[in-house]
């Protein structure tokens, strides 16, 4: 996690070791912010000031965080991409953060044989979390009509998504 001055424009490391920082958010509090850590399937809360501790904020999410947003009704939104299926692909996954070598597999596969995209999970879940992190609300597209899901933003009554594979804007009503 990096601190940029916009003033300057220099720029530090506040915040490293972090596995795949994936979508920042500010807490309500003002005094720390929330990081989805997309390969450990979690979201840390870390203080902004420099001495206390991060601390998990939401873990064991049922898939790969990707990004994290507030929701006006409370709690904040985190999209959650790949949602565990059993399939190899995300057994892979799941163990890649504490094996190293299990994520160099992973991509080679991925990247080697075309019809292993097939067995990839592309599902998507919304899942809103309140304030400590505990899940108080999910939306979930069991049937990929709305696949991987990378933002989330909830205004006038409707979720508003977006993906990294659809060339439009999802929208739900609340």
């Amino acid at each position: 996690l990096l601190v940029v001055n916009p003033r300057n424009g220099k720029w530090r490391v506040f915040v490293d070791g972090l596995h795949f920082a994936n979508g920042v958010q500010l807490h309500r509090d003002g005094q720390s912010v929330l990081v989805a850590e997309t390969t450990r399937g979690r979201v840390v809360r870390i203080p902004l000031d420099g001495k206390t501790p991060s601390t998990v904020f939401a873990d064991g999410l049922p898939g790969f965080p990707d990004n994290i947003r507030l929701s006006p009704r409370g709690g904040y939104w985190i999209p959650v991409n790949n949602v565990r299926n059993g399939s190899l692909f995300s057994w892979m996954m799941e163990f890649s953060p504490q094996w190293p070598i299990i994520r160099r597999i992973a991509h080679r596969i991925t990247s080697l044989v075309p019809w292993f995209e097939f067995e990839k999970s592309k599902t998507s879940m919304l899942l809103r979390v309140d304030e400590e992190g505990r899940t108080i609300e999910v939306w979930h597209d069991p049937k990929n009509r709305v696949s991987n899901v990378a933002e989330v933003c909830e205004a006038d009554g409707h979720l508003y998504t977006g993906s990294y594979y659809l060339p439009y804007i999802g929208k739900a009503k609340i």
